[in-house]
C-alpha cells in the first residue's frame, strides 16, 4: 500500500487547467521520480503539496488517513520538506545560521543566542546525512554548489533530529552540480532512503533517474501519462510518455563554419581569473568551453561583456570595439545567457514582454511602441516554443524551462554577432533541450559566432566545432571535435 497518496488534484489559472485529476502514490522509503516537459504541471504539483498553492480539488492521505494541506505551515508539520532548484540562502552568514533559518535559535536566558548550541545542532543535522567535511562556521558563499545543496537538505532535517521527513521533495537537485558533487548527493539520498524517508525526485536527467529512482511518474499537459518501474523502463519509453512523440536523442546537424572570416582574435590574455588565453572564433562557428568546476568558464565569457578586467594581452572583434560593460555589449550585438537565470537574467515580477525587450529597447526609439513590441515578442516566443498565457504575464509564473526559453528569446530577438551561453540548457526537459539546440545551431546560419560554456559533455560534443579546455583559469589546449568522446574530453582536464 502507498505511504503517501495524492489523488484528484486539479488546479486552473484564469480558466486554464494546469493540473487535471492528477494522482501520485509514493511508497515508504522510495525514491519516486516526477518527470514531464516544461509546462507539464510539475511545479504546480510541488507548490500544492508544499502548501504554496491551494488546489481546486484534491485528496491527500498518509497511511490511508486523510490529511489537509492549506498552508506551507500545514505541509511542514506533516513532514513534507521541499528543496527547490534555485537554492535560497543568505550568502554572507554562516552555514549554521543558514541551516537554522526558519527554526527557533537556541537562547541563553531567553535573550542571547546560544552559538555553541546552534553550531552543535547544525553539525548534528549534517551528520545525519553522513556529512562531516563542511565547517558550519564558514560563510555560506564560500561553499561549492554541491555542498550548498547538502546544507539545504540538512536544513530540512534540523527540526527532525530523531527522524527523517516523511517526504523530501528535491527539485532538479543535480542541475548545478558536477559529477563528484552528484555522487555526494546520491550517497545522502541512499542514506535517507534506508532511514525510511520517502523522496520525490524531480529531474530532467533521464540517466540518473533510471539509475537512482525506484519508480517514475510522468506528467503531460497537466495529466498523468503513466507510472513506470525504473528497473524495466528505457529512455525511449520515458521520452515518448513525456512528449507524445519521438524526439531525436542526437543533436542537430552541424553547419560548416567559414574559416576565412574571423569574428574574434584573442592573444595572451591575462586577467584576475584567467591566464594564457589564446584562440580565434570564426563566423558560423560554435566554440565550447570546458573544464572542471570553477576553472574559469564563466569568467571567459565575461571578457566579452566587459565584466572581466584585462591585465595583459589583446582581444580584437571584427564587428565592434571590445565592450567596457554589459550595456555596450548588448548595443554591439553581443548577446549573453548567464548561468543563473533567476539571479542574473530575469526580473521575476516583470512581464514576459518586459523581460524579452529589456536590452533591446534602443531599437524601438525614444517613445514606446507597444503594438510593435508585443508583435515582436509574440513572434520570438513562437520561435523558441515558449508556453505562456499572455505577454503581460509575470515571468515568475512560468516553469523554469519556459523562463530559460524567454531568456533565449531575448538573446535572439535581434540576431547577435556573438552569442555567449553559460550552461544554457540547465534544468530543461529533453524535448525543449533539443529545440534549444536547434535554435543555437540556427543562429550560426547568418554567420554569427557562439561560445558555449557547459558541464554537459554530450551537449558540447553534439554542438561544438572546437572546444577550449580550461584548468584553474588557464587554457590547456583547444581540441577539434572530430570523433571526440566523453572520456577523451574529461581526460584533457587532467593531462
Amino acid at each position: 500500500m502507498p505511504l503517501i497518496s495524492f489523488s484528484g488534484i486539479t488546479k486552473s489559472f484564469e480558466g486554464v487547467l494546469a493540473l487535471n485529476d492528477v494522482s501520485l502514490n509514493i511508497l515508504h522509503g522510495e525514491v519516486h521520480a516526477l518527470m514531464g516537459e516544461n509546462g507539464a504541471g510539475k511545479s504546480t504539483l510541488i507548490k500544492i503539496i508544499s502548501g504554496f498553492l491551494k488546489p481546486d480539488e484534491a485528496n491527500f492521505k498518509i497511511n490511508q488517513s486523510s490529511i489537509n494541506i492549506k498552508s506551507v505551515s500545514d505541509s511542514r508539520k506533516i513532514g513534507f520538506k521541499v528543496i527547490h532548484q534555485e537554492l535560497n540562502f543568505i550568502p554572507q552568514i554562516s552555514v549554521a545560521e543558514n541551516i537554522m533559518i526558519g527554526e527557533q535559535y537556541p537562547k541563553i536566558f531567553g535573550t542571547f543566542i546560544n552559538w555553541q548550541k546552534l553550531y552543535k545542532k547544525s553539525k548534528r543535522a549534517l551528520a545525519e546525512l553522513g556529512v562531516g567535511h563542511i565547517n558550519v562556521r564558514t560563510p555560506m558563499e564560500s561553499l561549492q554548489a554541491g555542498d550548498k545543496m547538502l546544507v539545504k537538505i540538512a536544513s530540512a532535517l534540523v527540526d527532525n533530529e530523531t527522524s527523517s521527513p516523511s517526504l523530501l521533495i528535491l527539485d532538479e537537485p543535480t542541475a548545478a552540480l558536477n559529477d563528484a558533487e552528484c555522487e555526494k548527493l546520491f550517497f545522502v539520498i541512499d542514506k535517507l532512503k534506508k532511514k525510511g524517508c520517502s523522496i520525490l525526485y524531480v529531474s530532467h536527467r533521464i540517466e540518473e533517474i533510471l539509475q537512482h529512482c525506484n519508480r517514475i511518474t510522468v506528467l503531460k499537459d497537466g495529466k498523468n501519462a503513466g507510472t513506470f518501474d525504473a528497473s524495466n523502463t528505457t529512455k525511449k519509453m520515458l521520452v515518448s510518455a513525456m512528449t507524445g512523440r519521438d524526439v531525436p536523442l542526437s543533436k542537430p546537424e552541424k553547419r560548416e563554419e567559414d574559416k576565412s572570416k574571423k569574428l574574434i582574435m584573442i592573444q595572451d590574455i591575462k586577467s584576475k581569473n584567467l591566464e594564457d588565453i589564446n584562440f580565434d572564433l570564426h563566423e558560423g562557428e560554435i566554440l565550447g568551453v570546458f573544464g572542471l568546476a570553477n576553472s574559469g568558464q564563466s569568467q571567459l565569457l565575461n571578457l566579452f561583456m566587459g565584466k572581466e578586467k584585462i591585465f595583459h594581452g589583446q582581444i580584437s572583434l571584427s564587428f565592434a570595439p571590445l565592450p567596457k560593460n554589459p550595456h555596450e555589449a548588448w548595443k554591439n550585438q553581443i548577446s549573453y545567457i548567464p548561468k543563473e537565470r533567476r539571479q542574473e537574467a530575469l526580473m521575476l515580477k516583470g512581464s514576459i514582454r518586459e523581460n524579452i525587450l529589456l536590452p533591446n529597447l534602443n531599437q524601438y526609439g525614444f517613445f514606446p511602441k507597444r503594438r510593435r513590441e508585443i508583435k515582436d515578442s509574440i513572434e520570438i516566443c513562437k520561435k523558441v516554443s515558449l508556453k505562456y498565457l499572455e505577454m503581460n504575464q509575470p515571468i515568475y509564473q512560468l516553469s523554469g524551462g519556459n523562463q530559460q526559453k524567454a531568456v533565449f528569446a531575448r538573446a535572439t530577438l535581434k540576431m547577435p554577432k556573438l552569442l555567449l551561453l553559460d550552461e544554457p540548457t540547465r534544468g530543461v526537459d529533453i524535448g525543449a533541450k533539443f529545440e534549444l539546440h536547434q535554435l543555437i545551431r540556427s543562429v550560426t546560419i547568418n554567420g554569427s559566432g557562439i561560445i558555449i560554456a557547459s558541464s554537459d559533455i554530450p551537449e558540447l560534443l553534439g554542438l561544438c566545432d572546437r572546444i577550449v579546455i580550461l584548468t584553474n583559469g588557464k587554457q590547456k589546449r583547444i581540441v577539434t571535435n572530430h570523433n571526440l568522446n566523453a572520456r577523451q574530453l574529461l581526460q584533457f582536464c587532467y593531462d
